[in-house]
């Protein structure tokens, strides 16, 4: 149900470049299809689902790092203090139009926290 709800809202917030460019589709259709794999490993958990979630939960790192990477035009750390610097405005205050229609760089990295908690998740031994 998660990675449908993910899917819906990364569909709205790509809306405007969904048909001009290919990038966006990435995270629209790895969670679609992790949420059908998904189901199908938390069914099968004990005959290989759980080795067949880690890799749902590694893919979600690599999608995550890639939308990081196209967000921040291939220079994630040189973005890194323009980010930041959103601490220094005082709320309501204008910001540029440049950092105003950027991509948010940092919300494809929501993806890694995702696949670094599934991962965890599925690693962990029931007693």
């Amino acid at each position: 149900m998660g990675f449908l709800l993910l899917s819906t809202e990364i569909r709205f917030e790509h809306r405007n470049v969904l048909a001009t460019k290919w990038e966006p589709w990435i995270p629209i259709v790895y969670t679609l299809v992790a949420a059908v794999l998904g189901f199908a490993g938390l069914f099968f958990w004990k005959k290989g689902g759980r080795q067949f979630l880690m890799f749902i939960f590694g893919a979600a790192i690599v999608v995550g790092t890639l939308g990081t990477w196209f967000h921040s035009k291939g220079k994630p750390l040189s973005i890194i203090p323009q980010v930041l610097s959103v601490w220094t405005y005082k709320p309501g205050a204008p910001m540029s139009q440049a950092v105003e229609n950027a991509p948010p760089v940092l919300a494809p990295s929501a993806f890694v926290g995702l696949g670094l908690l599934g991962l965890v998740a599925c690693l962990k031994k029931r007693t």
